[in-house]
């Protein structure tokens, strides 16, 4: 038996949607980093977009000497993409640490590989401020 409410609320919940995904598509994030390298030895910073349909992007790098700090961003992206930071001591069969971040201006504090455990360099951080979408503007 086919009830006519069932019938009625599928198009209405298509049309929503439709009327919903140019909006998310159109908004982006903003996002700025500032990273304080706590270590021994320098590290390779980088803000990484893992974009939804291609490879992912390099937005900013730095080369961040040890007690030094850097600022990457403020970038740009889709609201849809994801946005990274990659930090790499340079050690050969280590893998680079990566932290997922969140649209704002964040600090990060980084410390070299090797120094606390094996493995990536520790990424900690330290403070954020969200920072809303823009609209696409």
């Amino acid at each position: 038996m086919i009830r006519a409410k069932s019938i009625t609320a599928r198009p209405r919940t298509g049309a929503l949607l439709l009327a919903v995904i140019p909006f998310l598509v159109g908004c982006n994030a903003e996002y700025t980093v500032k990273v304080h390298n706590e270590g021994q030895r320098p590290v390779r910073v980088r803000l990484i977009q893992d974009r939804v349909v291609e490879d992912p992007a390099t937005l900013a790098s730095a080369q961040v000497a040890p007690g030094r700090q850097a600022t990457l961003g403020p970038v740009k992206v889709p609201m849809t993409d994801d946005v990274s930071l990659e930090v790499d001591a340079g050690e050969m069969g280590i893998p680079a640490g990566k932290q997922r971040l969140s649209s704002g201006v964040s600090e990060y504090r980084v410390g070299a590989a090797g120094e606390m455990t094996w493995g990536p360099p520790p990424i900690s951080e330290v403070e954020r401020q969200a920072r809303p979408a823009d609209g696409g503007k």
